[in-house]
């Protein structure tokens, strides 16, 4: 067995999975207020959207990651009139900061001509 194919299949099946245990949970989406849903459509579908598109355009991927980050802490500052605790949602958008990291410096060096 090939890792392509093991991959293909992580991707499928951990969506899959995290969908699955939500339902299970009690996971209703007709008891989310607008809030919850502001903040679900910024984080984490606007980041999850983001590492995808990185996937393939590390530079606009890493725009959407960075920018549903910023706007999902600018939203629960307006609703809450705080921003969240901890680390974590930056932590788990950080993948977002070096796709751009490494998209400015690959313009970079074939501005420059740099290799």
């Amino acid at each position: 067995m090939d890792g392509k194919g093991l991959e293909h299949r992580q991707r499928r099946v951990c969506p899959a999975g995290f969908i699955g245990s939500g339902l299970a949970e009690g996971f209703s989406p007709a008891q989310l207020t607008f809030r919850d849903w502001v903040g679900l459509f910024f984080f984490p579908f606007g980041v999850c959207l983001g590492m995808i598109v990185a996937s393939r355009r590390e530079g606009l991927g890493g725009g959407i990651t960075v920018g549903s980050l910023l706007a999902f802490y600018a939203a629960l500052r307006i609703m809450d009139g705080r921003f969240p605790r901890g680390p974590w949602f930056a932590l788990v958008a950080a993948p977002g900061i070096l796709f751009l990291v490494c998209w400015l410096l690959s313009v970079r060096s074939l501005n420059y001509g740099v290799e």
